[in-house]
């Protein structure tokens, strides 16, 4: 897991090297790259893979710390060499970096869950995972037992309506559990498309 972060962050680093200086450089040189390095990287020793996770998230957050305000509206293609890479905005690459850190920091399971996300960070998660779903096909209205805001964040009357707290609405929309979430119609949870 700390060598998926590692890689994540030196990609994403990549897109705002692109950004800043408008060269076209891809997150990973090819996505056979990326897996080889992450499989290479879990045979090394745990302090090593510690310290390459500690310093590629350092590199990643000194480029955002650095990066020029002038800079920031700039968009880079969001590819490892795929066709029609969709573009994303720098904003966005710090998004998908918070997003990464986040599932993966509860995938280490080192006493910290889903219900450990700060509220804020976890609605912007949740809208922006049901949106990812909603993209590829999957369409469900979503309830919280437990939403901030009053039960619901996303509703229409023609759809399935699944319900749950917010921290185990997070573990089914990234393929963790579906413990907790209910279809109220009685029926089964809808299928997701993988996440990702």
């Amino acid at each position: 897991m700390l060598v998926h972060l590692s890689r994540n962050a030196d990609g994403l680093r990549n897109l705002l090297l692109s950004a800043r200086t408008g060269e076209p450089l891809r997150m990973y040189p090819s996505p056979g790259a990326r897996e080889a390095d992450i499989s290479a990287g879990v045979t090394r020793p745990a302090e090593v893979v510690l310290a390459d996770a500690v310093e590629a998230s350092r590199r990643f957050l000194v480029e955002v710390h650095s990066f020029p305000e002038s800079c920031w509206p700039n968009e880079v293609a969001f590819t490892s060499g795929g066709p029609n890479p969709p573009l994303v905005s720098v904003e966005r690459i710090v998004e998908l970096r918070l997003t990464e850190v986040e599932i993966h920091h509860v995938d280490l399971d080192l006493v910290y869950s889903f219900a450990d996300v700060p509220v804020l960070l976890a609605g912007r998660l949740l809208v922006d995972f049901v949106e990812r779903y909603d993209r590829k096909g999957a369409h469900f209205a979503l309830e919280l037992d437990d939403s901030p805001g009053g039960v619901g964040w996303v509703k229409s009357g023609d759809l399935p309506v699944v319900r749950g707290s917010l921290a185990a609405a997070l573990a089914w929309l990234t393929g963790r559990s579906s413990e907790g979430m209910r279809c109220t119609s009685g029926g089964p949870l809808p299928d997701l498309p993988p996440f990702g």
